[in-house]
């Protein structure tokens, strides 16, 4: 039996939570949705152009014929307009993240939700892509494309170009320790009862919102555990204490 995926994801309370909870589900943006404009948007010719000045022979004349043709680029394109992709962040500290309690959890005032998937739900061609983390660095395509150990007419070579292109990001980001569940189709993915595991509220989630959020994660989705931030020991610091 394979080890089970914990995912942490911060969010505002609005209709769209609620709703999540009510109708246990995740929902997976198209990828030109993502908050970040690079996110899932890299120019691929651009990174093509760039490998073609580096690497030599065989690997070299492939990347020019591609770059002089733009079907691979216009085909490429077009396999990922209905994708989704749902972000997670996988976190050591469990909800003590400052950062993307302020970024993602409208400052404070939200949740961070903690899901738990086993490996045999998440390996699930019907339903999933794939599962990756996220890797950062300025030029991860780039550089992908010249020490690949796949050559541009290996039949893995544009598979594994794709989980490049799907799970890259600038290392501006590396805090968030992102992982990624990607679908072939974009829009809500109804997930089993229970896999909701625990909900965390922030320093400044008002007390009725709490109260609901409880209730309604309980009796719909399944969810037993709750905890609530508090400031820690430091200046700095935050923990979550149990409710």
């Amino acid at each position: 039996m394979g080890e089970d995926f914990l995912y942490f994801k911060f969010k505002p309370i609005n209709k769209y939570l609620i709703d999540s909870l009510v109708t246990p589900s995740l929902y997976f943006p198209k990828p030109d949705l993502l908050n970040d404009p690079f996110d899932c948007q890299l120019d691929v010719r651009k990174a093509f152009a760039r490998a073609a000045e580096v690497v030599q022979g065989k690997r070299k004349n492939a990347f020019q014929a591609a770059l002089k043709s733009n079907d691979i680029f216009e085909n490429y394109s077009k396999q990922f307009q209905n994708l989704g992709v749902c972000s997670f962040s996988l976190l050591a500290n469990s909800f003590d993240e400052p950062l993307l309690w302020s970024h993602y959890a409208d400052a404070h005032k939200g949740v961070s939700l903690l899901y738990r998937f086993t490996e045999a739900y998440l390996n699930n061609p019907k339903e999933i892509l794939g599962v990756d983390t996220v890797k950062y660095d300025p030029n991860i395509l780039t550089n992908w494309l010249i020490n690949s150990p796949f050559q541009p007419d290996d039949s893995k070579f544009v598979e594994e170009l794709t989980k490049v292109f799907l799970t890259a990001k600038s290392d501006a980001w590396q805090h968030e320790k992102e992982a990624r569940i990607i679908r072939t189709t974009n829009g809500t993915l109804n997930i089993p009862h229970g896999c909701l595991e625990q909900i965390c509220f922030g320093l400044r989630t008002p007390q009725p919102d709490i109260e609901l959020v409880s209730k309604l994660a309980r009796e719909y989705s399944g969810c037993t555990k709750f905890c609530k931030i508090v400031h820690a020991d430091t200046d700095f610091g935050i923990t979550a204490i149990e409710l």
